[in-house]
């Protein structure tokens, strides 16, 4: 059920690779005066899933958390993907109850890292996640999060002002880390190391 804790926790998020959000009902002003260019260079913007395409999506998110939970028949410890945060994210909205919130409501992207580990794993020593973020406008962030019990998650959030500023979230990458070594990494399909030259630019450089 860890999984689905946090998928419950991130309130029904979008699973969807849009490059942009700023229209739909209730968005804020500042997403509607700061919209996010795509890959295109186009600042089209996406709307947002209506109330009938909430129960599409929690059928999806149920098919992925199925799949999560058969993690004991796969080799992979760490099960990592991204959401988008708007108003139908919000507990409230799906419910309908009142929520001040839902003036305002909080708009973003996070990535959801999930663990399961063997149970000799939590013998080793200093055993933590190291987690590496770019953010669309080249930001790269790097956080270290301990690893103290065997099944778990972790959610970072990038939302609002901070999110705007970012344009949001490009790729990431996740190690597990313990005794001093790498012992499992998760690579998002468009990872690519930043490398920084003379005047500290940073220039993407695809690894092979």
């Amino acid at each position: 059920m860890i999984l689905e804790t946090a998928v419950r926790d991130a309130k029904l998020a979008q699973d969807l690779e849009l490059e942009s959000l700023c229209n739909g009902v209730g968005h804020s002003q500042m997403v509607k005066d700061h919209p996010i260019a795509n890959d295109s260079g186009s600042r089209d913007c996406v709307k947002l899933a209506s109330p009938t395409a909430v129960s599409r999506m929690i059928l999806r998110l149920k098919a992925c958390i199925a799949l999560l939970l058969l993690s004991s028949c796969c080799d992979s410890l760490l099960f990592v993907h991204t959401d988008y945060v708007n108003e139908e994210s919000l507990a409230s909205f799906v419910i309908k109850t009142p929520d001040p919130l839902l003036d305002n409501p909080p708009i973003g992207q996070r990535v959801i890292i999930g663990w399961s580990l063997p149970h000799h794993f939590m013998q080793i020593q200093d055993l933590h996640l190291k987690i590496t973020v770019h953010h669309r406008n080249r930001e790269e962030i790097y956080l270290e999060y301990p690893v103290k019990q065997r099944k778990d998650y972790y959610i970072y959030s990038l939302l609002n002002e901070e999110y705007v500023a970012a344009k949001g979230i490009l790729t990431y990458k996740v190690d597990l880390y313990g005794d001093g070594i790498a012992l499992e990494e998760w690579r998002h399909q468009m990872w690519s190391e930043l490398i920084h030259i003379q005047n500290d630019c940073p220039i993407e450089e695809q690894i092979h």
